[in-house]
């Protein structure tokens, strides 16, 4: 006997063994009769231990004696008695006694020879060294059984993912189950057997025995060939229970109002549902909410949940972007945007964005919330009756993102997919394509950091991507894109960035943008830009955008090799405008307006405003004069290109000392944003006061004649022009007429804060007409206001002259007693001989 024989024997024998000790359990099936059957052999025809052989025939007369009962199994027979039997071992019957002497080869043990088997099959997607048997590659999907493996009873079917909330979409294929027909799990509904299955099996036992060993033996693999490997093996993902589908509840915008609905599927064998204890029916698939308070409890499936519903608590809502229909009920707020429904006499807390909306139900409210990333607790607000509950992103991605401004999720890019950062509680994951008619997505269980990118398979795009815990019910959503070879976006030569500034030129203004798009291979991609994008264009590899406030936003796409990436960038040119009565001020500026102190306060008195334009990230900027930028402002409003918008009354800086007080030199209303001071109003320096003239007229006059002060000044402030001595606080331009004593020296003075005085002095020389006697004549003012001659001076005058009665007789001056008036002039006019 050769070695070859000893192998087919040992293998034959072993094969009988493993039959007799049913390793398989058979699954509820109805009861079989027991049937006798000739074990078959691994080997050579005619070689089987008590076999049929083709040369003498024996087997043949052997099964024409026996009843229906004792004829031989085939395989189809086998797959029935052994549902989980591989027809390429042979099954050898519990109580057979059929046993040759040949058969028992004791000098191989059993256990080893099943170890190396073992071993073949874990090896059986290794490609083979010694090119004696060239294996196919392994099959990309793990769950699809390489040619030729033995085909196993079919597992019931899971439900296509599109038909998931099919009521609750109503066409919307952005809403999915959380299972999907890429799974290997089994669902509760099994399907009908196809003609693959063992019904339709060919009975290879109705032919000759010994050929069909024969043929058999020529065409079976070697172990390493079994189909299947019992304790998996490097690429081939382990399998894992499909999660039960569970009905949820989401909330979607009919009119204007918000619903509640509970959205089922056709999976669920039976779905009953109690609203606050009262039997409610399906209707499509879902069941509208008449009232948000209480409770909801669901039965499906052999099981029941419960949802509690308004009930001291909110309920919350994860949309999509902007608040986009329909939003799936989450139990904590974590990034993006939320709806939130509260009833309708709860106090909103925090910033207000968006005014809240009405519900189905009148006693509720549904307010918008939306919490951008590591945005703090205290910015996000709640209510006062009940505080809602922050925790940080589940659904956190970790890879090469890269900066752009659209709504559609984070942009990764790089030769790897980003991954999803495992959290406690989260099991299972969906991912799909977040387009109409697009990849409808697949399930798949978080059970390494690479589970993700083996999920995408390779695609690019936009996707959505959920994330389950091990009831499948949802903790976190978000959206993502995908492009392979980008690297980063560029405006004008920088990486564009949340902190980007493209502060324009204080002379010249915003000059025309370059943004450009570049692969991680240095390559530079070529943008498709849409049509409706004004003041921009494609020139080479890259995009010129003029410098106008339309064409801010710029929407392309970049092409990949399964698809094609959206992207949207509002560039972040700052623009300001003055809003008032005044029309040739209402256009947008990049320069400094050029105002003077006078024309600030006039327009503050017009109730006129700056109105700044600025990028939607913008929380607060820094607004004054010159370095002093310490008052902050929020914007109020957003325009309709998703901008914001920022209005800075003028009445509020009127009072700071550069508006207030007279300037030296010119003062710049700055704002300061991200780090950028831009000039927005530039108030020029208030000009030198200057006196253009000043004369008398005429120049010479007797005593007791009257002569015209003329002055003429420009750029003076209100009060800062007089005129000494005796006349005092004048307008800045204009004449008075005068009538002096004797010669005097008048003085035109302007005074500016900030300034030294800047003075003009003029001579009238008073003389006296020949013959008259040049004796000292009092002057006093007459009922009209003008100087006349007196009767005499006054004792009051005498003595602030510094004289005494006995000088005055001496200087022959006349002594009026009975009045009382002093008047400076005179005065002067008797001091002066005395001091000569």
């Amino acid at each position: 006997m050769g070695f070859r024989e000893v192998v087919q024997r040992v293998l034959a024998w072993a094969c009988s063994v493993l039959a007799s000790r049913r390793p398989f359990p058979p699954r509820s099936h109805p009861p079989v009769a027991t049937r006798q059957y000739w074990p078959e052999t691994c080997g050579h025809p005619g070689e089987g231990v008590g076999g049929p052989t083709a040369e003498t025939g024996a087997g043949n007369e052997a099964l024409a004696g026996q009843s229906e009962q004792q004829k031989p199994l085939n395989n189809r027979d086998i797959q029935d008695e052994f549902p989980h039997h591989d027809p390429a071992i042979p099954v050898r019957p519990e109580h057979s006694e059929a046993k040759s002497k040949d058969a028992l080869m004791p000098p191989v043990p059993i256990v080893q020879t099943f170890q190396q088997m073992s071993k073949d099959r874990e090896s059986n997607e290794v490609d083979a060294t010694d090119g004696s048997q060239h294996e196919a590659p392994p099959d990309p999907n793990p769950l699809t059984p390489p040619e030729g493996t033995p085909e196993k009873p079919e597992s019931p079917s899971t439900q296509p993912d599109d038909a998931h909330h099919r009521g609750a979409l109503h066409g919307d294929n952005d809403v999915s189950n959380p299972s999907g027909s890429d799974s290997t799990a089994v669902s509760a509904k099994p399907r009908r057997k196809t003609k693959a299955s063992r019904g339709d099996t060919p009975d290879k036992s109705s032919s000759t025995p010994g050929k069909e060993t024969k043929d058999r033996l020529s065409n079976s693999k070697g172990p390493r060939d079994i189909g299947g490997r019992r304790n998996g093996g490097p690429g081939v993902s382990k399998p894992h229970p499909q999660p039960a589908f569970r009905p949820e509840l989401i909330c979607r915008k009919r009119g204007l109002e918000w619903e509640v609905v509970l959205s089922g599927n056709d999976e669920y064998q039976a779905v009953e549902v109690w609203h606050n204890g009262a039997p409610e029916d399906m209707k499509q698939d879902e069941y509208r909410l008449h009232s948000l308070a209480g409770s909801l409890s669901v039965a499906y499936n052999d099981k029941q949940i419960k949802f509690v519903l308004c009930d001291h608590k909110p309920l919350i809502f994860k949309l999509g972007a902007n608040w986009k229909a329909p939003g799936r009920k989450v139990d904590n707020i974590t990034n993006g945007h939320f709806v939130v429904i509260a009833p309708s006499d709860w106090t909103r807390t925090g910033h207000v964005s968006v005014a809240p909306d009405r519900c189905t139900d009148s006693g509720f409210l549904a307010h918008y919330f939306h919490r951008a990333k590591d945005e703090p607790p205290s910015d996000v607000g709640g209510f006062e009756e009940s505080p809602l509950p922050l925790i940080r992103p589940q659904a956190s991605l970790v890879g090469q993102a890269i900066f752009d401004d659209s709504d559609e999720g984070e942009l990764f890019g790089g030769k790897a997919p980003p991954r999803l950062a495992l959290d406690r509680g989260i099991v299972w994951a969906r991912i799909g394509e977040e387009i109409p008619d697009g990849w409808d997505g697949r399930n798949f269980i978080l059970d390494d950091d690479q589970a993700l990118a083996e999920a995408l398979a390779d695609r690019q795009g936009r996707f959505f991507l959920r994330v389950y815990d091990d009831e499948t019910k949802l903790l976190d959503s978000c959206q993502f894109r995908y492009l392979r070879n980008l690297k980063e976006i560029r405006v004008n030569g920088e990486p564009y960035t949340q902190h980007t500034i493209i502060a324009p030129s204080s002379t010249e203004g915003h000059r025309p943008t370059r943004v450009s798009f570049v692969g991680i291979d240095g390559t530079v991609f070529s943008p498709i830009l849409r049509t409706e994008v004004p003041h921009a264009r494609a020139e080479g590899d890259c995009l010129i955008v003029d410098p106008h406030p339309s064409g801010d936003v710029v929407s392309c796409a970049l092409k990949s090799e399964t698809g094609h990436v959206n992207m949207i960038l509002h560039l972040p040119r700052i623009w300001w405008r003055m809003v008032c009565n005044m029309s040739k001020l209402d256009e947008w500026h990049s320069t400094a307006i050029r105002m003077t102190r006078r024309e600030f306060q006039e327009y503050a008195d017009m109730d006129a405003a700056m109105l700044l334009r600025l990028p939607r990230r913008t929380k607060s900027v820094g607004v004054g004069f010159d370095k002093e930028l310490e008052r902050q402002y929020r914007p109020e409003a957003r325009d309709v290109d998703a901008f914001v918008l920022l209005a800075l009354p003028l009445r509020d800086f009127v009072d700071y000392s550069q508006i207030d007080q007279r300037l030296v030199e010119d003062a710049l209303f700055n704002i300061e944003y991200e780090g950028a001071t831009l000039t927005l109003i530039q108030v020029s320096r208030d000009p030198i006061p200057t006196i253009i003239s000043f004369v008398c007229s005429p120049a010479t006059v007797f005593a007791g004649e009257h002569a015209t002060l003329h002055w003429t000044t420009r750029d003076t402030e209100v009060g800062g022009v007089e005129i000494d001595p005796d006349v005092g606080t004048v307008e800045s331009s204009g004449s008075l007429e005068i009538t002096p004593l004797k010669t005097m020296t008048y003085t035109l003075r302007l005074t500016a804060s900030g300034l030294d005085d800047i003075t003009k002095a003029v001579l009238v020389t008073v003389g006296f007409p020949p013959g008259m006697d040049q004796k000292l004549i009092a002057r006093v003012k007459g009922a009209d206001g003008d100087w006349k001659y007196g009767k005499g001076f006054s004792y009051g005058e005498i003595r602030a002259a510094g004289l005494t009665s006995t000088d005055a007789m001496h200087l022959s001056l006349t002594i009026d007693k009975r009045r009382r008036t002093i008047h400076p002039a005179n005065i002067d006019m008797i001091r002066r001989p005395k001091d000569a």
